[in-house]
Order: C-alpha cells, then sequence, then structure tokens
C-alpha cells in the first residue's frame, strides 16, 4: 500500500476527535473502512495511530505506559481506547455495539449469530424485542454475497420472513457460495453417508462450532414447530403422522394439518407409507426450499 492510498483511508476515516466523536462508532467507521480495503493487521494499526490526533495519542501513552504505543498490536490499542472511553459498560453500551456490529471479512454466518448472540445476552431485552432485534441485524449486517443472496431471497416470500427462516437461508447461502460453492451430488452423497457428527439444532458439523454453544437455539422448526432447532435439523422432517397423515412430525406433536402433505392416491399401508418418505427424500438444498414452501403455503 503506497502513501497516497494510505492518505486516503485517513481521510476517509477522519480524525477521532474526544468529546465530539464517540469511540464505539468511530471504530465501526474504521472497520468498515479496513473491509474496503486489503488492508493487514500492521497496516490497521499504523493508519489508526495516524488517525487518531495527538490528545488521543497522548491518552493512549498514558494508558499503556511503560509500554510504548508502537510495541502494541492494532487489537490491543482498540481494547485500550474502548476501556478508556467505557470504563463501565452499561445497557446502552452493549446496544450501542450490538447495532454496530457487521459481519466480518470471512467470518462465518455462523460466528456471525453467535457474536450477535453474545451482544443480546447483555443488553437486558424481552425475548421477543431480541428475536426482532436479531433477524433485522442478520438481514441489514450481513456481507458480500450472503447479503445479497439473502435480501434476494426473502424478498420471493410472501409472508413476513420469521427468525427461523433467516437462520436456515443465511447457513444454506453461506455455505453454498462461501464455504463450499455447491458440493456435486456424488460429493454429497458421501458426506451423508460420512460418520462426522452434526449439531442437532442446525445440522451443521460439530467441528464448525470450535467447542462454542449453537445460537439456534431461538429457532422453531418450520416442519414439526418445535423449538431450539431448524428445519434441516429436524428428525421428524421425512416422518409420516399417523393422526393427520401429513409428513414432517409425529401423532404426539401433532396440532393438525402441517407438515408435508402426503402425495393423493397412496394408501396408508406400511409399503405406501414408505414409498412416500422415499418419495420426498431431500436430496439437496433445493428440496428444503421446495419443503418450506409448501410448509408455509
Amino acid at each position: 500500500m503506497d502513501s497516497d492510498e494510505k492518505r486516503a483511508i485517513i481521510n476517509k476515516i477522519g480524525m477521532f476527535i474526544p468529546g465530539k466523536n464517540k469511540w464505539l462508532e468511530y471504530n465501526a467507521k474504521m472497520e468498515e473502512c479496513f473491509d474496503d480495503h486489503p488492508v493487514d493487521l500492521e497496516q490497521r494499526k499504523e493508519l489508526c495511530i495516524a488517525s487518531l490526533g495527538a490528545k488521543t495519542v497522548k491518552i493512549l501513552k498514558g494508558i499503556v505506559k511503560p509500554q510504548k504505543i508502537q510495541d502494541l498490536d492494532y487489537t490491543t490499542i482498540v481494547d485500550k481506547l474502548e476501556e478508556y472511553f467505557y470504563p463501565t459498560p452499561n445497557r446502552q453500551y452493549y446496544l450501542t455495539k450490538f447495532m454496530l456490529r457487521k459481519q466480518l471479512r470471512d467470518e462465518s454466518f455462523f460466528k456471525f449469530v453467535w457474536h450477535l448472540r453474545q451482544l443480546l445476552h447483555q443488553c437486558r431485552l424481552s425475548n421477543e424485542e431480541a428475536h426482532k432485534n436479531l433477524k433485522e441485524q442478520l438481514i441489514t449486517n450481513t456481507t458480500g454475497i450472503v447479503k445479497l443472496m439473502l435480501e434476494s431471497e426473502l424478498q420471493k416470500e410472501k409472508t413476513v420472513p420469521t427468525l427461523s427462516k433467516v437462520f436456515c437461508k443465511g447457513l444454506e447461502i453461506d455455505d453454498r457460495f462461501v464455504h463450499g460453492i455447491r458440493k456435486s451430488r456424488r460429493n454429497k452423497k458421501k458426506l451423508r453417508k460420512s460418520k462426522e457428527k452434526k449439531c442437532f439444532r442446525c445440522n451443521q458439523p460439530l467441528t464448525t462450532h470450535e467447542n462454542i454453544t449453537c445460537p439456534f437455539d431461538w429457532a422453531q422448526c418450520e416442519s414439526c414447530e418445535m423449538p431450539g432447532h431448524l428445519l434441516t435439523a429436524c428428525k421428524y422432517q421425512k416422518t409420516k403422522c399417523n393422526k393427520c397423515r401429513v409428513i414432517g412430525h409425529v401423532a404426539k406433536i401433532c396440532k393438525g394439518q402441517k407438515g408435508i402433505k402426503v402425495f393423493p392416491g397412496q394408501n396408508d399401508d406400511p409399503a405406501s407409507a414408505s414409498e412416500t418418505e422415499h418419495s420426498v427424500r431431500i436430496n439437496d438444498l433445493s428440496d428444503i426450499e421446495r419443503l418450506t414452501r409448501l410448509i408455509l403455503d
């Protein structure tokens, strides 16, 4: 990165003035500028210090003394200033961080949801408010192709999308276009046959969770309507209910006509039921979309 590019980024960020600017908003703007350019951590540190201004640099020197600013990394500088300007984080602090949080470059949809959930935990909102705010943030603050395709897919829906729908779509798009790019049917069959353990809430490989709690416990299945898991993880999505004769749940949780309707002309004998389940077996993500639309109609 040459000097002209650095100067252009610094001018775009603007100088930080304590008392006039708020650090959280300023840091979010700075991160956004960095994400728009190929800037590594060392360059971020250099650009950050150049944008702070003499007064803030003096404050930072006092905070880290006897260390020198040049010996700190970018993350430490940001954290130290945040601790200085927000010594006693309150509810408004966490709400602001939540509203400003955007999906980072190379951050998976799963991790983005998890980080938002961590911030929401400190906001002390009602369940209804928390679910509403999380859904809005996921639609608004995802980035790149995930944002474009998520908005495009949701616009096709005839009804207001639920939080669970946003969860499913976000994971699907992230898997297909960001962290996988459409595996072939052969690879999908191999993947289904593999013994890799998957999460009972989101059906993602447990290796992707990296020992953190699955953030999709707020989901409500669009097939069996039970809380705590997504449609893709539902163990009843290919099961026919003995009570209402539709596919997607079992009699003990039956609430009436829901799930995937059995095709007309089929009998209720075991052989027919087996054929029915085989006929609606999910082979890929496009089938999941088709089944979901049938559930919602």
